[in-house]
């Protein structure tokens, strides 16, 4: 099982979809917190290539979606050779690291680095390979570079998987975000509470006017002083909006993220009325 300590709800996230054999072709991974990107990148790669849960079964993956992970077991044993030379970072194949050019000023991915990529995974392997980018940004694949990532993303052998990395999503060009699915990993230290409460407001207004909305959560609006039942129901609230978005977004996991922070906000924050009172201001 992934385990990633301050991101629960991403390593519940992957953890359902290696289950239910199912993993998207691209993964965009925002945020500040670099050290929990390379972690999860790196359990997973163990959980793909594990020798003693089976290993990367080829024949049993589609072409829009990773499959054939085997359902009753998605731990790696950390101890077969695949994990052992993951977790030390000397597998001779997995993962590939695609960083500019170290000879280019500019700081840049080069279309033939790209190509030369496409050619190594035009190849058989016995590996399951993930190809890591650590800067997807605007900066480092303009959008020559870009165009050739997503035909390389797109014609990809069905046991490969892109996982790009970025300070915020923002700076990757759109033609990228949309072909991924994108997580947000921030520090958690680091995070502001109210400002994430500020920008949930739009979102809990629209809902708490819908007719799914009981009267009691009408009320809270309102509410000056709030009791501990109430930050309940409006963490219940919360829940309720992440899970529509889960259902209606299936893209969009930046939302259900910053419900996600939401949420924990409210669970963890000293003074949560003071948060209440900027969510509904």
């Amino acid at each position: 099982m992934i385990n990633l300590p301050q991101h629960n709800f991403i390593a519940e996230f992957f953890n359902s979809s290696l289950t239910k054999e199912r993993l998207a072709r691209s993964y965009l991974l925002s945020g500040n917190d670099k050290e929990a990107k390379f972690e999860l990148v790196k359990q997973i790669n163990m959980i793909l290539n594990c020798t003693q849960r089976g290993g990367p079964d080829p024949d049993a993956f589609t072409q829009d979606r990773l499959t054939g992970v085997p359902q009753d077991d998605i731990g790696a044993c950390g101890e077969c050779q695949n994990c052992r030379w993951i977790t030390e970072g000397t597998h001779p194949r997995t993962p590939i690291y695609l960083s500019p050019n170290e000879d280019s000023h500019k700081q840049v991915i080069k279309i033939e680095q790209i190509r030369a990529l496409q050619s190594e995974l035009s190849q058989s392997s016995e590996f399951f390979r993930v190809i890591i980018i650590e800067d997807a940004s605007s900066h480092c694949l303009n959008a020559s570079s870009s165009a050739a990532l997503l035909k390389t993303i797109e014609e990809a052998r069905a046991d490969t998987l892109f996982v790009l990395m970025a300070e915020s999503k923002q700076s990757v060009l759109s033609t990228i975000v949309s072909r991924s699915q994108v997580f947000a990993l921030n520090d958690n230290s680091q995070i502001d509470y109210d400002e994430v409460a500020k920008e949930l407001a739009a979102d809990l207004q629209e809902f708490l006017a819908s007719n799914l909305a009981s009267s009691r959560l009408q009320q809270l609006i309102k509410a000056e002083q709030v009791s501990s039942q109430e930050n309940k129901d409006l963490i219940a609230a919360l829940q309720i909006l992440q899970n529509q978005s889960i259902g209606s977004k299936l893209g969009d996991a930046e939302q259900v993220m910053r419900y996600e922070r939401a949420i924990s906000g409210l669970k963890s924050f000293v003074r949560p009325q003071l948060v209440m009172t900027d969510l509904f201001s």
